[in-house]
């Protein structure tokens, strides 16, 4: 009995194998793709990265097209586009028909952001009658910490300074990175609240480029 199961085991690796390798087959590369990017004051050395890798080292045509934070997962995940630039890859992950590609391309930070005349902790996030502007990402990002306060959500991840720096909100939720936070700190009050891995992500019927999505990214991270 155990040495028949042994034999259907194998016979059904052996198909699933075969089948992948048949879609690999069947795949067509595009001559163009939408790619999407969060409007960041980081991300454009990012965005010239990722751009490279497709049109230099795959031969694909470039198409950008900037999106706001949680609604460029949904196109993405929706096929409206074929990749984004960067995203936060736990995030991309909880979604069914993304591919989050390796090596990560930065690890980020998200920061609770204070203006200067207020008291800036992590009681912040734990009183309910304290408003903090984030977004939907940052918020599943940050869903161990329990928050309490009422998070006022916002997609554009810049408009959480602007508003700060307009004095029209006081706490906010903020992606960066080590050296972004250096200039943040410089107008508010900061806290690392959490590291995230940041990765390229494509839609799963681009899944035949990983391997050479993978080589061309590690090869363009060495020079960045």
């Amino acid at each position: 009995m155990l040495s028949q199961r042994l034999v259907i085991n194998s016979i059904f690796l052996l198909i699933l194998i075969s089948f992948k390798g048949l879609c690999d087959d069947l795949y067509k590369k595009p001559a163009n793709i939408i790619l999407s990017y969060i409007p960041h004051p980081q991300v454009q050395a990012y965005v010239d990265l990722i751009k490279s890798v497709y049109e230099d080292d795959l031969g694909i045509k470039v198409t950008l097209h900037s999106t706001p934070a949680h609604r460029g997962l949904i196109m993405l995940n929706s096929g409206v586009t074929d990749a984004d630039v960067i995203r936060i890859g736990t995030n991309a992950a909880t979604f069914d028909n993304l591919v989050v590609i390796e090596p990560q391309l930065e690890i980020g930070e998200l920061l609770l952001v204070c203006r200067l005349d207020v008291t800036c902790s992590l009681d912040v996030l734990a009183d309910p009658n304290i408003v903090v502007m984030s977004n939907i990402g940052n918020e599943m990002t940050l869903k161990e910490l329990n928050i309490k306060a009422n998070v006022l959500l916002h997609e554009n991840i810049e408009t959480v300074l602007e508003f700060m720096h307009k004095r029209q909100i006081v706490y906010g939720i903020y992606a960066s990175t080590k050296d972004i936070r250096q200039t943040v700190q410089k107008d508010f009050n900061a806290i690392k609240l959490k590291d995230v891995g940041l990765n390229h992500v494509i839609h799963k019927k681009h899944s035949a480029l990983i391997p050479e999505l993978t080589s061309s990214i590690k090869k363009r991270l060495k020079d960045l």
